[in-house]
């Protein structure tokens, strides 16, 4: 699915880059290369840069850290001291509202991501020029995301609707842009891929893949990629 697996990571100790603009057609390129967003949630700080640092390397370059855990700030502070290229991007998720849009910001995130849809933070976030994913869940929310001017969400969680739900709610509209997040695993990305999600959020089952592996991270993803969409 990452069809050049190469180490986009070097490591300098005394710069990073932070606040990288991530604008809507980079997203969009980016989930064309590699149709994949890492979500690192609930791991301990040393093991969320390390998971991180092990997606980077092998060509996923988003990266998200929910936030609302008691050690997401640690976390994220600590991978983005390895974030060292332009090329990579650390988001924060589980922006809810006005709130921790301020916080996510305050801690130099290079994309936010919501579990909901709201239009407050979507319209700070234009102003601002900063990259957001709103979340939505039913045909009323993805029209309200297009008619503020937005092809790029968050169906979640996708569970609810399975792959060939992805294909009916998008039906009605094919200007959207759907990335499949909540129920996604190793085992099912290709379905929801071929069903019309331009990328797919994965938790817990790659970050157990990524570290409990003894091959090497940009091997691991190549073998669980292999079936990228044409």
């Amino acid at each position: 699915m990452c069809n050049k697996l190469k180490s986009l990571f070097v490591v300098v100790y005394d710069h990073n880059f932070i606040g990288d603009e991530l604008d809507i057609d980079k997203f969009a390129a980016i989930l064309d290369e590699c149709p994949m967003v890492g979500i690192l949630r609930g791991l301990s700080p040393d093991d969320t840069y390390k998971a991180a640092i092990s997606l980077w390397n092998s060509e996923v370059r988003l990266v998200e850290i929910p936030l609302h855990s008691s050690t997401s700030e640690d976390a994220f502070l600590r991978s983005r001291k390895w974030k060292t290229s332009s090329n990579v991007f650390l988001g924060v998720g589980s922006v809810r509202n006005l709130t921790d849009y301020s916080l996510a910001t305050e801690l130099g995130a290079d994309f936010l991501v919501g579990p909901n849809l709201n239009l407050d933070v979507l319209n700070r976030a234009n102003q601002d020029g900063i990259f957001y994913l709103p979340g939505v869940m039913s045909p009323t929310e993805v029209a309200m995301v297009l008619e503020a001017g937005q092809q790029y969400m968050k169906l979640f969680p996708a569970s609810i609707f399975g792959p060939t739900g992805v294909s009916q709610i998008l039906d009605p509209f094919p200007d959207a842009r759907v990335v499949a997040v909540g129920g996604v695993t190793l085992e099912n990305i290709s379905d929801y891929l071929e069903r019309g999600a331009a990328g797919v959020g994965l938790g817990k089952s790659l970050v157990s893949e990524v570290l409990g592996s003894s091959s090497k991270p940009e091997d691991l993803l190549k073998n669980l990629l292999a079936n990228k969409r044409n």
